[in-house]
């Protein structure tokens, strides 16, 4: 930037070059003494000093860029079923999303320049924007979806470290379950309660609305605490006959899950399930029929219909919500039923890392949500009184 005057006006004026351009832009600041003229000078050159003018940044060293390769290569693995389709589908619309898109707000920024105060600034900009606060879960998921797209522009060399990002506090919410023996009194026990419930139900025929409960109801519960499958479309309610095998030594079925939420699994039951199956295989199928609800092609239909079975049981055996004050019973009780049922009844024998393996969850999970908040047995209660030496 220069500035200058001309024969014939008293006014200093200014002269900016614009490199992204390659042109100058020249305006009179309408002004005699110098020092003023040189303020407004500098006023002006700011004003010009934005993205209309500035160096473009080179479209193959935009985040946008690096966002879209994510989005390619995410999509390449969900064909080839290593990724399950609804994480594709979050990620993407956290990358897009007009309100916490990560897309969007960085854009064309270079990705060499991004640092942590921008992942700060971005957080702090998308909580202001909204009224109800982010959960823990999804400024987790936000900040690890940052982290992915910039782990594709290390990989291609641009930039050689991704910037720390921050770590929201993690709440530790325990995951409610039914309350089984001998965590409580054989007269307090839920799960005991809910398997009875379910059974006078289907003998009363219980209807609401134009759910009537049927026997289904009462094997899923089985099935789901001696499977520990997640009760969604991809998981308990994808299974079909012929991806069930009866297995000896010891007794167990394994079940072929295609695409659970963590991918292809082979789960490994307990031995009450089955008996489970060997009653569901009674009934008039074809090994391409689903195990639950064959006659509703839809899953998602499924699964609601077996849902709105469930909220009538819970109902009528007054288990609606969890007494311990983890919130609302749900299908979800039965699996984390499960997990817990296993941590307890084994007596703190199971090995966790089988345990995680088998239920598609992670070592961490299980210790986060399950082990740390679950009470001592009276056998670990034995195990903690008991030392070396001890008659």
């Amino acid at each position: 930037m220069a500035i200058y005057k001309i024969i014939g006006s008293p006014f200093w004026r200014a002269r900016v070059w614009i490199p992204a351009q390659k042109k100058r832009i020249v305006r009179s600041l309408k002004s005699t003494v110098r020092v003023e003229a040189i303020n407004i000078a500098q006023e002006f050159a700011l004003s010009i000093a934005n993205k209309n003018y500035a160096p473009r940044v080179p479209t193959q060293l935009t985040f946008d860029y690096f966002a879209d390769l994510f989005v390619k290569w995410q999509q390449e693995l969900v064909a080839q079923g290593k990724r399950h389709p609804m994480l594709q589908r979050n990620d993407y619309a956290n990358l897009y999303n007009d309100h916490v898109g990560l897309a969007i707000f960085f854009k064309e920024r270079d990705v060499r320049e991004l640092q942590t105060k921008d992942m700060i600034n971005f957080l702090t900009n998308i909580r202001e924007r909204r009224e109800k606060a982010f959960a823990t879960s999804t400024i987790n998921h936000i900040v690890s979806l940052f982290r992915k797209v910039m782990r594709m522009a290390l990989e291609q060399g641009v930039i050689t470290s991704i910037p720390s990002t921050p770590r929201p506090e993690r709440s530790e919410t325990p995951r409610n379950f039914f309350r089984f023996a001998p965590l409580v009194s054989k007269h307090r026990d839920q799960y005991k309660k809910l398997l009875e419930m379910s059974e006078n139900c289907v003998h009363e025929e219980l209807k609401t609305g134009v759910t009537q409960v049927t026997n289904e109801l009462y094997e899923f519960i089985l099935w789901q605490t001696h499977t520990f499958m997640r009760p969604t479309t991809s998981e308990a309610f994808a299974v079909r006959f012929r991806d069930v095998e009866i297995a000896s030594n010891p007794k167990r079925l394994l079940v072929s899950l295609k695409k659970g939420k963590t991918g292809f699994r082979i789960v490994n039951s307990m031995p009450a399930a089955v008996s489970v199956f060997e009653r569901l295989t009674k009934r008039t199928h074809k090994p391409e029929d689903y195990l639950f609800l064959p006659h509703l092609a839809n899953r998602v239909s499924a699964s609601a219909a077996m849902a709105r079975m469930f909220r009538i049981v819970l109902q009528k055996a007054d288990l609606k919500e969890d007494e311990y004050g983890s919130g609302a019973h749900t299908l979800y009780s039965l699996r984390h039923t499960a997990i817990c049922m296993r941590l307890v009844l084994s007596g703190g024998k199971v090995n966790i890392y089988s345990l995680a393996k088998n239920a598609g969850t992670s070592v961490e999970q299980i210790e986060r949500f399950y082990a740390k908040n679950l009470p001592l047995s009276a056998e670990l209660a034995r195990n903690l009184q008991s030392f070396e030496g001890e008659q």
